[in-house]
């Protein structure tokens, strides 16, 4: 069977196609519960199969809109779901699934930074998250360094219209990956977090340094960004972001009163990992073998 490598006191198993390699671990690990999530929704009716015919307890985590499917389209009959965004757990139980909020466990040791606050910043610029608001803002204010982090691989003919755009305007960098999350945060001012679902981790890396977020007004980015930070409605224009995102960067006072909160909104208790951890594991103790 598949051989786990020890990863901080852990077995991890990697594949590239995790559902091709599910019944050998199940075989060679023997799990008393599996928790599946971010399958494609064939996908996760091959790992319902191969956990089902074993006898498991199989669980839904909840990260993403697109997990909705699973319970609203597929209608699969998980022992339980979980949702790491209270927007997801309501829209399972109104889907007729018990469902628990328990956030996602954020490991900030390697996030945290003395930051230099001359950047904007936006992680993941693919073209759902709209980079063209970076672009035209570092059109409009050349004295702000915009930044187009890339975190996961860019299509190749969209990369080269990242690099036309930063080719044409001096103060628009897009930067590769780097080897750990404080090297995103090391210069960054401000962080742009215009995606359209979802509670990335990005915001609480950069409200651990007290950094605000210009967000999309989405209910799972309400949640995470809290009061360190401001909203722009989801499908705002892009003047509309420019105007929320100026506002914070020139006006010193009001960015040192969102800078303030989004430090203390980081370290709420509800995202503590260790209680996160204990929730889970109510969880998984009222399915467990």
């Amino acid at each position: 069977g598949p051989a786990g490598a020890l990863d901080g006191g852990v077995s991890v198993w990697r594949r590239g196609c995790a559902e091709n390699a599910l019944r050998a671990l199940l075989d060679d690990f023997g799990p008393e519960v599996v928790v599946a999530n971010s399958f494609p929704r064939e996908q996760m009716r091959w790992v319902l199969e191969d956990v089902r015919a074993e006898g498991i307890p199989l669980g839904l985590y909840m990260r993403e809109e697109h997990s909705m499917t699973h319970l609203t389209v597929s209608r699969l009959p998980f022992d339980f779901v979980v949702a790491n965004s209270e927007y997801l757990a309501a829209a399972a139980i109104a889907a007729g699934y018990p469902c628990s909020f328990v956030p996602s466990v954020v490991d900030l040791s390697d996030a945290i930074v003395e930051t230099d606050r001359r950047d904007l910043v936006l992680v993941n610029p693919v073209a759902e998250n709209r980079p063209e608001i970076l672009r035209d803002l570092a059109t409009q204010r050349p004295d702000i360094p915009c930044v187009l982090q890339e975190s996961w691989p860019l299509p190749p003919g969209w990369r080269d219209e990242l690099e036309r755009w930063v080719g044409e305007i001096p103060n628009l960098l897009l930067r590769n990956p780097v080897p750990t999350p404080a090297e995103v945060y090391r210069e960054a001012r401000l962080l742009v977090a215009p995606y359209g679902s979802g509670r990335p981790r990005v915001v609480l890396e950069a409200q651990c340094n007290g950094i605000p977020v210009v967000a999309a007004d989405q209910p799972a980015l309400r949640e995470v960004v809290g009061a360190g930070g401001a909203f722009v409605p989801l499908d705002g224009r892009i003047d509309e972001w420019i105007q929320s995102i100026t506002r914070v960067w020139d006006d010193s006072r009001y960015y040192d009163q969102l800078s303030e909160l989004a430090r203390l909104h980081a370290h709420r208790p509800e995202i503590d990992p260790d209680l996160i951890v204990e929730q889970f594991e109510q969880v998984l103790a009222g399915v467990a073998l």
